[in-house]
């Protein structure tokens, strides 16, 4: 590894120096994958897109930094470092001469450019390789250039954005190229300890090392439209059963349904994608309280247990989707768990509401309400884990976690469990506990099971108006208690699963008052009631230190089935009562008394009655 002047950089560039430093490529005329002409395609020559298919060409390095980065803000950094031949493979073509090479074809030093850049007006370190150049692979110099980029981020507290486009491993350097991950490894791990966000985009390809280490590091992981991405090259992967691979193996999109990656974004929308996760992670603004949080106390009607959960089993019942489109600003889904799948019945993101930057997630978002029981969307082991992931990122920024719940029953499937549902559930709810920033949770629908737990446990919890909250169906109750299903209404009522009972249990912070006879009448208004609830909330605990907000969420939890307001409640009853008792007692036993007394009374004056009468006393009189 060593510096080359500037000069030589703008010679091996064939440009005089101060001109425009794009690589002219031959334009190409027709599309590989579908033959359409590309001759008057603007999106071909703007973003090189094919608008009759959508595939995505190859950009290079400083094609991408001007895609993303706003004109003229673009510095570049350690631009002069290249490479030597470390190991001196002694073949026909020595490495060195193919460093040269891509050097003068490609006009750059190495298969990365760095530098300092704005992003829609925030300040980014960028990180983008270049396929073009050696495939792109990561040798020292690449693994050099990338640390040092990470560690000036972190020294001038940066977000990191990184483009990857990489064909493997660089051979030609060995063991040293293999070292380079875990090098990189440390570099992001040292920004991710400073809080700072690091956003990765795959590009076609994204293969071997730099995706293996650095790349799958980041908060966010985006990939455009069919590129290639995974450890092994596509040529030398094999099925388990020795069959030909499908068409779709070891793309963006498979790897999306597997859980691996967060969003599949087009070249022509990563600016703005990328722009908004930036705000959200960014957020340094703070709710004031001004307005005391609505009682809940007197806002009920008179519906029984029963009539709630029909309420909140309506088919044109609000759903999660339906708040956060009404509520959530510039929301960003993320998918999947990073370990194996996508659980599409949990919504997950990043968004503001009134200006600050929360992380989202939504337990039953995908399917809609029906009337009987557990119709709804069921939690996997997934699910859970991506609801971790989220509550992980919101804790490492600093960000409020807003969980929405809604018809959250289990899968109780034999797969689930061999996948980890145990283990997902204890680990999701101990994370939720434990998120060092606020955390409000709301219930919207019908809330139920352990799965809906891992997302209840938070600072303060919200009920919509005919919500209800239960570890069991009305009808799996009405089996277990009396062994008969029709009895369902009485079980609905035992379960004690309404908001006005979880609110005199103490489980429940704030009922949210719904429209007419449920949120179904007027969707708008019940978001409305629902935001301003929310903005309540969020004010109280943002201005609350976070070290109150935890020990607060501890004795919580640590209170809930002690001595708590819906006990004291009851004792308090039950004392009244046992007053009352008391004193119609001791009245009855005056009343006994005076009986007793009369009776004893009566019964000496008519043993009296057959004797002589008594003179009454003579009185003086004067003549």
């Amino acid at each position: 590894m060593r510096d080359i002047p500037r000069s030589m950089i703008r010679r091996l560039r064939g440009q005089a120096p101060g001109t425009d430093l794009d690589v002219v490529v031959e334009q190409r005329t027709q599309c590989l994958v579908c033959a359409a002409s590309l001759i008057q395609d603007t999106a071909f020559g703007k973003l090189k897109i094919c608008t009759a298919c959508g595939f995505h060409y190859t950009l290079t390095a400083r094609e991408r930094v001007a895609q993303l980065t706003d004109i003229g803000s673009f510095k570049e950094v350690n631009a002069t470092l290249t490479s030597l031949d470390p190991l001196s493979f002694s073949n026909k073509s020595s490495y060195g001469e193919k460093v040269r090479k891509d050097q003068f074809r490609t006009g750059l030093s190495e298969a990365v450019v760095t530098g300092v850049c704005t992003v829609s007006g925030r300040r980014v370190m960028i990180v983008a390789l270049d396929f073009s150049f050696l495939g792109g692979t990561m040798g020292a110099v690449v693994g050099e250039k990338i640390t040092l980029a990470f560690e000036r981020a972190v020294r001038q507290k940066l977000p990191v954005v990184a483009v990857i486009t990489s064909g493997g491993t660089r051979m030609q350097e060995g063991v040293l190229s293999l070292m380079q991950m875990a090098k990189t490894t440390v570099a992001a791990r040292k920004l991710a300890a400073k809080k700072l966000p690091f956003i990765a985009i795959l590009a076609n390809p994204s293969i071997g090392q730099i995706f293996a280490s650095v790349g799958n590091l980041a908060d966010i992981l985006i990939a455009e439209p069919g590129a290639l991405v995974g450890v092994s090259p596509i040529g030398s992967l094999v099925s388990e059963d020795r069959l030909p691979l499908p068409p779709q193996a070891s793309t963006a999109e498979e790897l999306q349904d597997h859980g691996m990656i967060d969003m599949i974004v087009s070249r022509a929308k990563l600016k703005d994608t990328v722009s908004t996760a930036l705000d959200v992670f960014a957020t340094e603004y703070v709710l004031k309280s001004r307005v005391v949080p609505e009682g809940s106390e007197n806002i009920m009607g008179e519906k029984s247990a029963w009539a709630n959960v029909n309420v909140a089993r309506r088919s044109d019942r609000p759903t999660i989707n339906d708040y956060i489109d009404r509520i959530v600003h510039g929301f960003v889904e993320v998918h999947g768990d990073r370990s194996y799948g996508d659980d599409r019945s949990v919504i997950a993101g990043l968004g503001q509401i009134a200006g600050q930057g929360v992380a989202i997630v939504g337990l039953g978002a995908e399917v809609g309400h029906n009337e009987s029981a557990n119709s709804g969307s069921q939690i996997s082991p997934e699910g859970l884990r991506k609801s971790r992931r989220l509550m992980l990122i919101a804790s490492k920024f600093g960000l409020p976690v807003i969980s929405f719940v809604d018809t959250a029953w289990l899968a109780n499937t034999l797969d689930a469990e061999h996948r980890g549902l145990g283990y997902a559930i204890a680990t999701a709810t101990a994370t939720m506990l434990e998120v060092q920033s606020p955390t409000i949770a709301v219930i919207v629908g019908e809330g139920g099971s352990e799965g809906a737990l891992a997302l209840v446990a938070a600072d303060k919890i919200l009920m919509m108006e005919y919500a209800t909250l239960s570890p069991i169906s009305p009808e799996g109750a009405a089996m277990l208690f009396y062994a008969d299903q029709s009895r369902s209404q009485d079980a609905a009522e035992d379960l004690r699963l309404t908001a006005m009972d979880c609110y005199e249990m103490g489980i429940v912070d704030v009922i949210v008052p719904e429209p007419g006879e449920g949120a179904h009448e007027d969707v708008a208004q019940a978001s409305r009631r629902l935001e301003k609830a929310l903005l309540e909330q969020m004010a109280i605990l943002q201005n609350t230190a976070v070290a109150r907000i935890t020990k607060n969420r501890y004795e919580k939890y640590r209170g809930i089935g002690s001595y708590s307001r819906y006990f004291r409640r009851i004792i308090y009853r039950e004392v009244e009562q046992l007053q009352l008792a008391v004193a119609v007692g001791v009245e009855a036993v005056k009343k006994s008394d005076r009986i007793r007394t009369f009776t004893k009374s009566a019964k000496k004056n008519k043993g009296k009655s057959n004797a002589k009468p008594m003179h009454s006393p003579k009185t003086d009189t004067t003549d």
